[in-house]
């Protein structure tokens, strides 16, 4: 129990008091408030889950890897050490935000202040080498946000540092994120009306160089303070969070975390020693040390790293855990246990199998010139790719292909297929009922409703030998005619790709198309097939009208188009015609499962920038 709180984690004054006030006692108006602040998630409906602080856990409050898996985020926490140092924000409040319409999951991070005074503070205190750290990771958001030399490191620090925390979520680690501020009038502690608040908020935006308008993904939400509930009702029962069998005693344990999204699976280290606790984070592929250690002061790891135990499995590992990387010999032996299979990667080694198109992204992004944007691979996924090629020079669109298909060649053994589904001209229409996204509603609506229309054909599914890759699918396909066919690749939902990343996957597939075509006796492909057999394959993207308002692909779609038609010849002389464009969607779009017929919208769909 600290002076702040009492022995069930209730704050006695100030923003902490309120928050954990709003989040357990009135869920639904904060909820409504966020909701109203944030017209992007209150226009799709979004629902937010309230992870922290949650009073059957004594309102705790969470930062570094620890916010991240309280999110469910747990897998990046290594990125995180990379973005930033150890000693990030404690955040007020997280929750958890799903998007019906997409059906993706979203962060919602937030800061609660009582009174202006507490948005201050004495700056950046951090160590020469985080200081370098944070320094490089400020600059990234400032430039993001449009922001010129403002001193982020001073008095408004804790603002910058949680400006950054949502950069690199939606920016390095790609998840949809927003950030809200919420300040309480009428605290007690100090009573701050709501026009003092404006003024406050107003000048620290100015203060930080950022316009006076909204901050992208950002908003301020002034509430009325609340009284004293918390304390009007006795307490929960407090939850046991884990519950292994032994767990009470034990002073060290190894555990294996999964990562299938990442492909960058964890070894974790336990430990208590001295009455405080560590957690070490180690790359399963390397046994490389990934970040910092994580320390719990006062309290045993099995009280505060709760959620790492809940979400990781057990393994036999070394006795010690203090060292920069696990032993040779016994990480074969974690991983044999973890059921890894194959030989330990070196440090700078994939850290999973390659595919197909493995390589490809590389020579995408560095042939936009926009491998400098963003921290992870691929580029051009980011939004400000899509900004700097509308903007940029004009590319060999020529090049960029064959030098694609040229990849995919190098990344083939020769090998038959394994599998029979490839480019299989046939209808997949069921969907559960739990699939919420409205993409997917849509792609399989049209499937089962236009005769003409197939949807999910695989492209590339157990053509390397030990590598599966279902998951590559021609989104939607149509029989325009005698060996007339289109492949689609459709963006749907709030937070869809942009055009320009599903252009690329559309790209990627019509290359898997001509080296499937060329390499069809070797592969094992039907002889009969159809599609392999196509005199014509045009490439769609096909998006809303607003997806195309950051700036004009029109040079893009030449050069790619002008590419792809000389590849296609060259390889089928007076035999195959391709090419590509972006399309759109009727301006009154708006589509809802069992509201109209699907293929009226994609029969009334025009070129964004005409044919090429």
């Amino acid at each position: 129990m600290s002076e702040r709180t009492d022995a069930f984690g209730r704050a006695y004054a100030g923003s902490q008091r309120q928050i954990q006030t709003y989040v357990n006692r009135r869920r639904a108006e904060l909820d409504a408030a966020i909701l109203r602040s944030l017209p992007e998630l209150g226009a799709a409906g979004a629902l937010l889950e309230w992870v922290s602080p949650l009073e059957e856990e004594r309102f705790m409050e969470y930062q570094d890897g620890a916010f991240l898996n309280a999110l469910g985020l747990l897998d990046l926490s290594g990125m995180l050490a990379g973005f930033w140092p150890q000693g990030g924000p404690v955040w007020d409040a997280l929750a958890r935000v799903t998007l019906p319409d997409s059906g993706r999951t979203g962060v919602l991070l937030v800061e609660a202040k009582s009174y202006p005074l507490e948005m201050y503070s004495n700056g950046c205190c951090a160590s020469k080498v985080s200081r370098t750290q944070i320094l490089k990771a400020l600059q990234q958001t400032r430039h993001w946000l449009a922001v010129g030399d403002a001193d982020w490191t001073g008095p408004l620090y804790q603002s910058a540092n949680r400006l950054a925390h949502l950069y690199f979520l939606r920016e390095v680690a790609g998840i949809p994120t927003w950030f809200v501020n919420i300040c309480f009038a009428g605290d007690p502690h100090r009573p701050t009306p709501p026009p003092v608040w404006q003024d406050a908020l107003l000048s620290v935006k100015v203060s930080l160089g950022l316009a006076p308008g909204p901050i992208p993904f950002c908003a301020d939400i002034i509430l009325e303070a609340a009284g004293r509930e918390l304390f009007q009702t006795a307490p929960p029962a407090l939850a046991t969070k884990v519950a292994f069998a032994g767990i009470a005693t034990a002073n060290k344990e190894w555990r294996f975390l999964r990562s299938e999204r990442l492909g960058c699976h964890q070894f974790l280290a336990f430990a208590n020693a001295r009455g405080s606790s560590s957690l070490r984070f180690f790359d399963a592929e390397s046994g490389v040390l990934m970040e910092d250690p994580r320390y719990g002061k006062g309290r045993t790891f099995q009280e505060v790293f709760a959620r790492e135990l809940t979400a990781s499995e057990p393994v036999s590992g070394p006795s010690a855990v203090s060292f920069t990387a696990i032993p040779q010999e016994q990480l074969r032996a974690m991983r044999e246990q973890a059921g890894l299979n194959g030989a330990i990667q070196g440090t700078g080694a994939l850290r999973s199998k390659p595919g197909i198109l493995t390589g490809v992204d590389e020579l995408v992004d560095q042939a936009l010139g926009i491998s400098q944007i963003g921290q992870t691979s691929p580029h051009y996924r980011h939004l400000r790719a899509y900004r700097a090629v509308a903007a940029g020079p004009r590319i060999d669109g020529g090049r960029l292909l064959v030098d694609m298909y040229r990849r995919i060649v190098a990344n083939w053994p020769g090998t038959t297929c394994r599998g029979s589904q490839n480019w299989r001209w046939d209808k997949k229409t069921f969907i559960s009922d739990v699939n919420a996204s409205l993409e997917k509603q849509f792609e399989k609506a049209v499937a089962a409703q236009c005769p003409e229309w197939v949807n999910m054909i695989p492209v590339a599914s157990g053509v390397l030998p030990d590598v599966e890759e279902g998951g590559r699918r021609i989104d939607l396909a149509r029989r325009c005619g005698e060996g007339d066919y289109e492949f689609l690749e459709l963006k749907l939902g709030k937070d869809c790709d942009t055009p320009l990343h599903a252009a690329i996957e559309i790209l990627g597939y019509g290359l898997l198309y001509l080296f499937s075509r060329e390499h069809r006796d070797r592969l094992g492909y039907d002889p009969r097939n159809l599609l392999l057999s196509a005199t014509r394959i045009r490439l769609r993207v096909v998006a809303p009208m607003a997806s195309y308002l950051p700036g004009s692909l029109r040079a893009f779609q030449d050069e790619v188009n002008r590419g792809l038609v000389d590849l296609a010849s060259a390889k089928f002389p007076g035999c195959l015609d391709m090419d590509f464009c972006f399309e759109q969607l009727p301006a009154d779009f708006d589509w809802r499962p069992g509201a109209a017929f699907a293929g009226e919208a994609l029969d009334r769909r025009t070129t964004v920038y005409g044919r090429s």
